[in-house]
């Protein structure tokens, strides 16, 4: 005779194995907020711009976003083939990845720009997820602009 859960002596022990359970996978929640979105394609028109604009590029310093949107992705498509392509992309993508307050955006924005999913941005890709993110959000208040935008002025 022999007490349940103690060894005997010669035999094999009858150990019932716990199977592990598994974790439950985390979903990775977005967190691109649509007003991290708005922040995010803001400023990355407006770096395009100052970068059209430092490069000489740009005939004036009044450029149009149509304008800045076009010379960046012929800029990023070093093949020329009218597509953007990963490898084009990744070294652009790292760039904007230090920004600050915004690298959760930064990191999906090719991904939700990419409307047919086949890890390639088209121009109208390219062009529709910005302009569509900017046009939906309404314009700043003009106490949310920058004052020396109209206080000082250019002699």
């Amino acid at each position: 005779m022999h007490l349940l859960g103690t060894a005997i002596l010669n035999a094999k022990p009858h150990c019932e194995e716990e199977k592990p359970t598994p974790k439950p996978k985390k979903k990775r929640r977005n967190r691109c907020t649509d007003r991290r979105r708005i922040r995010f394609i803001r400023r990355l028109i407006a770096s395009i711009k100052a970068e059209m604009i430092i490069t000489g590029s740009a005939a004036s310093e009044n450029v149009g976003r149509d304008a800045a949107l076009t010379w960046k992705f012929n800029q990023l498509n070093t093949n020329k083939n009218q597509v953007l392509e990963r490898s084009e992309w990744k070294p652009y993508k790292s760039a904007l990845l230090q920004w600050k307050k915004v690298k959760h955006c930064s990191r999906s924005f090719f991904k939700t720009c990419d409307a047919d999913s086949n890890r390639r941005l088209t121009f109208d890709e390219w062009k529709k997820c910005i302009v569509a993110d900017i046009t939906k959000t309404p314009a700043l208040r003009p106490d949310q602009l920058n004052p020396f935008l109209y206080i000082l002025k250019a002699d």
